[in-house]
């Protein structure tokens, strides 16, 4: 499982780096970014990259979230908040368990402040929401932290899991 992750006009430089640093964390090597507020290139997102800097650097920058998405086969969005929209729900847990058997699959993450509008939902196949409690809204880069960690944690045999021991 290797998703593209798509940050849909994403306002702080900090929240970019900090999201390809989660991603390579994972295993997770593609980044878009559609429309970002403070423009592109960005010193913040590479200063907040720590060790992934090599995402910032290949990151595609798109001006629209139509041309970001236009040759992806399966599209997830992410939102805490119960939308009216005829799409099917997914738990981050359950995400391994519901990842389409498809080449280009993507995973949006909307704006820090207000996430994704019903608009660009409306381009998912399924949303996908995160378990939390009554204060449900997320950092961009933790969100993608938290779906990265599941497809990783879920999609890798144990045996093949690498663990790491410390000695006193």
């Amino acid at each position: 499982m290797n998703p593209i992750i798509i940050l849909v006009t994403p306002q702080m430089g900090a929240n970019i780096g900090a999201t390809a640093r989660a991603m390579k964390n994972f295993g997770l090597n593609e980044l878009r970014i559609v429309a970002p507020r403070d423009g592109w290139p960005n010193e913040q997102a590479r200063s907040n990259a720590v060790g992934a800097v090599n995402i910032i650097d290949h990151a595609k920058i798109f001006d629209s979230l139509e041309d970001s998405i236009k040759d992806l086969e399966y599209l997830y969005a992410t939102t805490c908040i119960k939308r009216a929209m005829n799409k099917d729900y997914v738990f981050s847990q359950n995400l391994p368990l519901d990842y389409p058997n498809s080449e280009k699959v993507g995973i949006m993450f909307g704006r820090e402040n207000n996430g994704l509008s019903n608009e660009e939902i409306a381009f998912a196949t399924k949303i996908i929401t995160i378990n939390t409690t009554e204060f449900s809204s997320l950092n961009i880069a933790q969100a993608v932290i938290i779906i990265c960690y599941e497809l990783l944690r879920n999609s890798t045999p144990r045996e093949d899991r690498m663990y790491i021991t410390f000695k006193n």
